[in-house]
């Protein structure tokens, strides 16, 4: 009797092994299936970024065919501080299908007079990552990609001539042959990673410059929602992700219109 009691309870501990093997082995196909479905879910999205990136290149290279440079930072208005005048942002519009909206919007004045606040409530998905959370109710539709300003704290005010200076600038155009470094080398627009402002306006909201380290998901707000790579549009029209842990001073040449930098990744 003992013996059988002894086979007995070994049989029962055998299958409870058994059982918490297959339970194992069911929460880890689970979890796989899991991390799968979430890979897949954030490679779509960022597949969504990529083609906002590339709809905002579209409008900036029409608005460039047309005028012969891309946009200034800002609208030119000399009686406003950069970050009261409208972005580069509302120029673009009337290239995004939005020239109702553009023609709504007081030109004259700043980005957040009443005269202009019934566009400027108006949500623009191009402008939204969607890797983000959306804008609350109620809340001044954002911009999650800005334009990149050079380097250093004065980089939106440096001239085109400068090895500084980027593509954009609060009261500078750049030309396509301003882009000495090569329009294939030279980043245009990036997604943002945190203190996002209203579309419409101009200074810190729309434009950065990269005036710190770490120069990527660090304090000049340069980044994104992704983990590995944040997304960038170069001048030439691509848009092409950039490693989070790149060299910070290959990113800084990326950044620049005529360093002359050498930023071939090896």
């Amino acid at each position: 009797m003992r013996r059988k009691c002894v086979l007995i309870g070994s049989i029962a501990g055998v299958c409870v092994v058994c059982l918490l093997a297959v339970a194992s082995e069911s929460l880890t196909l689970a979890q796989q299936r899991d991390e799968a479905t979430e890979a897949y879910i954030i490679g779509m999205l960022r597949q969504d970024s990529r083609i906002k990136l590339k709809q905002i290149m579209l409008a900036l290279y029409n608005y460039q065919t047309g005028h012969k440079h891309f946009p200034e930072g800002t609208h030119p208005n000399p009686t406003l501080k950069p970050d009261k005048r409208l972005g580069w942002t509302t120029a673009i519009l009337p290239f995004m299908e939005q020239k109702p909206l553009y023609e709504r919007i007081a030109l004259d004045k700043s980005w957040d007079d009443k005269a202009s606040h019934a566009a400027i409530t108006t949500t623009l998905e191009p402008f939204l990552n969607p890797g983000l959370e959306k804008p609350k109710a109620g809340d001044l539709p954002p911009t999650h990609y800005v334009g990149l300003a050079g380097l250093g704290v004065d980089g939106p005010m440096l001239p085109v001539e400068s090895p500084r200076a980027g593509c954009f600038a609060y009261d500078r155009p750049t030309r396509l042959e301003d882009t000495k470094d090569g329009t294939s080398n030279t980043a245009m627009i990036c997604e943002a990673s945190k203190e996002y402002g209203s579309w419409a306006a101009g200074g810190h909201a729309t434009l950065r410059a990269v005036t710190k380290e770490p120069v990527i998901d660090g304090p000049d707000g340069i980044g994104g929602p992704w983990k590995e790579a944040l997304l960038v549009a170069f001048a030439d029209g691509s848009v092409r992700p950039v490693s989070k842990k790149v060299d910070a001073k290959i990113f800084r040449g990326f950044v620049t219109i005529n360093g002359h930098e050498d930023i071939h990744i090896r």
